[in-house]
């Protein structure tokens, strides 16, 4: 019996210790805001870059339509040997937005050129009803040109009063970030 019970034991210590390697292999790149550490490259050219952020965006308003200042994200040089890479940025938060009001976040990159900045599909809706709700979304950006293009990438919220000029507020708690880029079956441009 005891022997049994030592042997689940140990079976619980390795199977546990595995899982937590694994959440940590998960976790490429920098872990913290503030780091300098650079996105770490994947097989095949693929980079993926994964941060938690203290703090999202918030926009409070009064007047109606407000803009938070941005939260830079991070940043990512494409790989030299890809002619175009496909970009995704997903963030992961808790949010809540003033009730009867909504909030819009957007993320933008840089240098976009003769694109918009804003990643598609632009900016999603959120509306919480005054409640903390969690959501994921996710961006994406396909064949921008890739050779060595270092690319930043911010995130910004509006709050929006439904029911005409007022007070309206929009608030982002601590976010996972996981921006992956990976070479482009598109021509750049």
């Amino acid at each position: 019996m005891r022997r049994s019970v030592a042997l689940l034991t140990l079976i619980a210590l390795i199977l546990t210790g595995a899982a937590a390697a694994g959440a940590r292999q998960t976790r490429v790149g920098p872990g913290s805001v503030g780091s300098t550490r650079e996105a770490q490259p994947q097989s095949a050219g693929a980079i993926r870059l994964v941060r938690n952020l203290p703090q999202g965006p918030t926009a409070e308003c009064i007047p109606d339509r407000c803009t938070s200042k941005p939260v830079t994200l991070g940043t990512v040089t494409a790989p030299a040997e890809a002619q175009a890479v496909d970009v995704t940025v997903t963030l992961s938060f808790r949010y809540r937005t003033s009730p009867e009001d909504r909030g819009f976040l957007v993320v933008d990159f840089s240098p976009s050129g003769d694109r918009s900045p804003n990643m598609r599909p632009g900016s999603y809706p959120l509306n919480s009803e005054g409640r903390r709700i969690s959501t994921s979304l996710t961006w994406v950006e396909r064949g921008l040109p890739g050779a060595g293009t270092e690319y930043s990438f911010t995130v910004g919220a509006q709050s929006f009063d439904s029911e005409g000029p007022g007070f309206s507020v929009i608030t982002t708690g601590r976010m996972t970030m996981v921006i992956e880029m990976w070479p482009s079956a598109t021509a750049a441009g």
